[in-house]
Parts: C-alpha cells; sequence; structure tokens
C-alpha cells in the first residue's frame, strides 16, 4: 500500500507596524508552512495612501504618501510552491509629527535660561535661538537651524516633556528662539522671546556703608555716616568696567580705596583711576 502524502496550504499572518510621517519602512512578511516548505510572497491589494516596493524574500518597503498621516493597509498572501494561503493583512499606521505646545521659559540670570514645552507624541528636544542684531526671522528658514545662529545639541531621548538649558547667553539681550522636537518630520514651535537679566554690581563702603545692588544700566543711591564720603552714583559701562560718583567726606581727603567684589566679607582692593 503506497501513501501519497497531501500538501496542506500554508498559512499568511497579519502584521501591524508604525512609521513616521514621510518616512519609508521596511516590512516583514510573516506565514508559516506545517510541511516544510520554502514560502514566497505576493501582493493582492495595495495601500491606499503610499507605494510599496519590490518584494526581496519575505521583506517588502512601504513610503507613505507625503504629507500623509493616519491608518493604511494592504494585503498579501503565501505560496508553497503548490497552492496559496489565505490574504491577510499589514495594518499601518502613519503617525504625524509632534504638536508642540506650553513653551515657557524659567531660572533666567545673566547668562543662561531654561526651556520647556510639551509635545503630544514622544519625541527629541533641542532649541534654535538667536537675537535679532543679524537677520530677521518672522519668515521661517531652511533646517537645521532654521536660519537662527544657536542651536543646541539634540537631545535624542524621545520625550512628552522637554527641558533645554541655554549658557552663555549676554546679560541684558533680549532673545529669540524656537523649540524643535524630531519626529519626522521635525516639528518647530512657534517663534518667542526672553531676556536675560542685567548685570548686577555690588558696592561696599567704608564708614559702616551697607551695600547696595545696581542693575545695569539703573543708577542707585546710598546714604553715608557724616564722616564718610557720599556714594552719589554707580553706572555699569559694559563688562569689567563701572563708574562710581561720589561727594568728598567732612574730614579732608587726598587718597581713596576702594573695594569691590561679589560677596560680602570676600572683597578685593585697588586703586582707582580718578
Amino acid at each position: 500500500m503506497t501513501y501519497n502524502p497531501v500538501n496542506d496550504a500554508p498559512v499568511a499572518n497579519d502584521v501591524s507596524i508604525s512609521t513616521n510621517e514621510d518616512t519609508a519602512v521596511e516590512i516583514a512578511l510573516s506565514g508559516s508552512d506545517v510541511d516544510g516548505d520554502i514560502l514566497t510572497y505576493s501582493i493582492v491589494t495595495s495601500p491606499s495612501h503610499g507605494t510599496l516596493g519590490e518584494i526581496s524574500g519575505n521583506k517588502v518597503s512601504y513610503t507613505p504618501t507625503a504629507n500623509y498621516n493616519g491608518s493604511d493597509s494592504f494585503t498579501f498572501k503565501a505560496n508553497d510552491g503548490t497552492v496559496d494561503s489565505n490574504a491577510t493583512t499589514v495594518s499601518i499606521t502613519v503617525i504625524p509629527p509632534p504638536v508642540i505646545s506650553n513653551q515657557l521659559t524659567s531660572n533666567p540670570s545673566e547668562t543662561s535660561i531654561t526651556i520647556t514645552w510639551t509635545t503630544d507624541n514622544p519625541s527629541t528636544s533641542r532649541v534654535v535661538y538667536d537675537t535679532y542684531d543679524t537677520v530677521s526671522h518672522s519668515v521661517l528658514g531652511a533646517a537645521p537651524n532654521y536660519d537662527y545662529a544657536n542651536s543646541t545639541v539634540e537631545d535624542s531621548t524621545k520625550v512628552t516633556s522637554h527641558s533645554v538649558g541655554l549658557t552663555g547667553l549676554t546679560a541684558g539681550t533680549t532673545y529669540y528662539y524656537r523649540t524643535v522636537s524630531h519626529g519626522s518630520p521635525e516639528s518647530v514651535g512657534e517663534e518667542q522671546t526672553f531676556k536675560t537679566t542685567s548685570v548686577t554690581t555690588t558696592t561696599s563702603t567704608d564708614g559702616g556703608g551697607g551695600e547696595t545692588a545696581v542693575a545695569q544700566p539703573s543708577v542707585c543711591n546710598d546714604q553715608k555716616p557724616g564722616s564718610a564720603p557720599l556714594l552719589l552714583s554707580a553706572v555699569s559701562n559694559g563688562v569689567n568696567s563701572i563708574t562710581l560718583n561720589w561727594a568728598k567726606a567732612n574730614d579732608p581727603t587726598s587718597y581713596y580705596l576702594v573695594t569691590f567684589g561679589t560677596k560680602p566679607g570676600e572683597q578685593l582692593y585697588g586703586n582707582p583711576n580718578v
């Protein structure tokens, strides 16, 4: 008695994948055969919102239509050399670029600030920023810096709550910035602005007088005991420069010594240019 084996049809399996908007993705088609036959694959119906490349083994590339996001699908079948499998579906989700919102600044200082924002999808974090000294940013320029002079290094960790610190800024200066979160393509936030704080100078005086904080370019007044010189004003002229004006003490004075520093009790002494 001779037994002729019966060929069983292969089985094709459903597949689900996702990709970012405007980003191609390689898809592995899935199937099995109880007889152990080598399978080949073919497309039954094409996707509605993208295109497929040539099948290589069990791999096929899918490219979404430009600027499309949402759901898409196509069907395929497997063949064991004799019979086809059932047709089955590849379900595709095309993810839109992240939506940027809640752009805020915090912890401003003379040379630094923190910028925070949120996105609806996990994405990377970057900030481009500049002053208006050389260029207007009313129209968004080309990537990667969109015509801004400075950019932070992209943090590739994908999150929905973003925080980026800017350092090396100039005191008392207005900056313009945009937040950038990378899905594919990048999302760029609306232009925002912040201003760093002005340089603050602390002046210490003789005769038991107090200290006066002076915000550039404001002028401060200080009251002294009658036996000490009277400070009339202290004006910052820029980095490492300040002009002091004072009235003489009641006692004859022919020489002045100026103390200066950033902390009480830790001052330096120098001969002023008077």
